[in-house]
């Protein structure tokens, strides 16, 4: 908060984003003190059970609106992304040729090679879309 406050020069309109905000000790009362704040508009995130419980939605009832935002998919991802779509999956299968392998084993090469947090689910999800972009 002291950061936040040290940021804040002027009277002039300043927005504050606060990424899962759930980790925050007493996040219920930071975000109610910023909501008092005539010149500053506030956007939190959260994606645990705590932060969408009921107690929190009434707590903050009436002084926002709740934003269901669903991750980008493949398509949307790719859109902004730079770097070569088919590199990263396709250097490891190749490198996996002549051996079994599956999103799990995938995913856990992603974390060790790339340092990557990919989920296998993930992995799944692209090599179901390699496989239609090259057999479809």
């Amino acid at each position: 908060m002291a950061y936040i406050q040290s940021q804040m020069t002027d009277q002039g309109m300043y927005y504050l984003l606060l990424y899962e905000v759930q980790i925050l000790d007493c996040f219920e009362a930071v975000l109610n003190g910023y909501l008092r704040r005539d010149n500053m508009d506030v956007y939190v995130t959260g994606s645990n059970a705590r932060f969408s419980s009921k107690d929190i939605i009434t707590e903050f009832a009436g002084r926002g609106d709740e934003i269901h935002m669903y991750p980008l998919n493949f398509s949307e991802f790719m859109s902004c992304y730079r770097g070569d779509k088919y590199e990263d999956l396709l250097n490891i299968l190749s490198s996996a040729i002549g051996s079994l392998t599956n999103p799990e084993k995938l995913k856990n090469t992603f974390r060790t090679v790339k340092n990557s947090r990919i989920t296998s689910n993930t992995v799944k999800k692209y090599l179901d879309y390699v496989g239609r972009f090259f057999f479809d």
